[in-house]
């Protein structure tokens, strides 16, 4: 992975009160509750650091494309991945417990590390459940063929039917609203 560090002290104690920020991130795969995402084409970052009445922001729009599979069907997809980081860097030493709440970046050097900004705005924001296509039609639950390449062979009785799709769980609360 490429490390991007900026100085703060271009835009904190210059003239300059934004710098535009162009650059571009190497990462293999991303560890996103225990799956392996990976990481096709390196993220892509455009974006500006600025100071605004003594505050410091980065803003940034990243793309890039990413392979995984679908959360209904297992099949292996790749999706473009989109997303903005929009967050204000304080130093540790104006940090306090109201500013922790917000999207805040702490650092303690006037150097920071925009990888690892960029980094934990990806893996923030990525969807809970990818999927193939929004009418993924996921897996039989008796013989887990794919349900989207046709209808499996399996025999499901009534009560298959009626509770197929339905966390087990909650089959119990399923049947006490039938029975009122």
């Amino acid at each position: 992975m490429n490390i991007l560090k900026f100085d703060l002290t271009e835009i904190k104690h210059n003239n300059s009160t934004k710098k535009d920020i162009d650059f571009t991130i190497e990462l293999e795969h991303i560890n996103y509750n225990g799956d392996l995402i990976k990481v096709v084409t390196p993220a892509n970052v455009i974006g500006v650091l600025y100071d605004l009445e003594g505050k410091t922001f980065f803003v940034a729009d990243v793309k890039t494309k990413m392979r995984t599979k679908c959360s209904r069907c297992l099949k292996g997809i790749d999706f473009n991945y989109n997303t903005n980081v929009n967050i204000e860097l304080i130093h540790e030493d104006n940090a306090n417990e109201e500013k922790l709440n917000e999207d805040v970046y702490i650092y303690n050097d006037i150097i920071i590390n925009l990888d690892e900004i960029v980094e934990e705005a990806i893996i923030t924001n990525i969807p809970m459940k990818i999927l193939c296509t929004n009418d993924c039609r996921g897996l039989c639950t008796q013989c887990g063929k794919n349900l989207n390449d046709g209808a499996c062979n399996c025999e499901l009785t009534e009560s298959d039917i009626e509770t197929e799709g339905i966390d087990p769980r909650l089959l119990k609360l399923k049947q006490f609203f039938k029975n009122e």
